[in-house]
């Protein structure tokens, strides 16, 4: 499956993206945004029947994000990591919003969630504005290079969506 908009085309991720992938992920601008995988984790997530692996592109790749718990009883689906390289062209939130519908629309999920880094104040603003709610904060709950970090756990549900889209 291929999401189309005029500006954005969001397609499943291939073996030959994973070094775009990567990098990206690795990029400096990035790094400190994401927990890092390697490039096994990649691999194993495009084989992972729970897990769906995208590549965000115009002309050119502009990112990658993965979806999980797509197996998930509860019908509750993550954003389990979006990056984008393109940054401060509004890419990361018209590939958001694709995801959305199609988290709601074609996976019918009930709940679509995301964790955000407390001081991706940038980020913790993009998902605020779009409609998600903040759930808490998992305080001192990742162990980076930088020391403890918080995450910030927000989340939007079918009925906010159908509200939003209505």
């Amino acid at each position: 499956m291929t999401l189309l908009t005029q500006e954005l085309t969001l397609r499943p991720t291939t073996a030959a993206d994973l070094g775009f992938v990567f990098e990206s992920e690795s990029a400096p601008a990035n790094r400190r945004y994401v927990i890092p995988w390697t490039r096994e984790q990649h691999e194993a997530a495009l084989a992972d029947p729970n897990l769906q692996h995208w590549v965000v592109e115009s002309d050119r790749p502009l990112g990658y994000f993965i979806l999980a718990g797509l197996q998930n009883p509860n019908q509750s689906v993550e954003m389990r990591r979006i990056v984008i390289t393109a940054k401060g062209r509004g890419y990361g939130r018209r590939a958001i919003k694709l995801s959305i519908g199609y988290i709601f629309d074609d996976l019918q999920a009930h709940r679509f969630w995301v964790e955000v880094k407390d001081f991706d104040v940038r980020t913790l603003h993009l998902y605020r504005s779009l409609g998600f709610v903040e759930e808490g904060k998992l305080r001192e709950s990742y162990k980076s290079s930088q020391g403890f970090e918080s995450l910030v756990l927000l989340s939007m549900l079918r009925s906010e969506y159908e509200q939003i889209v209505a």
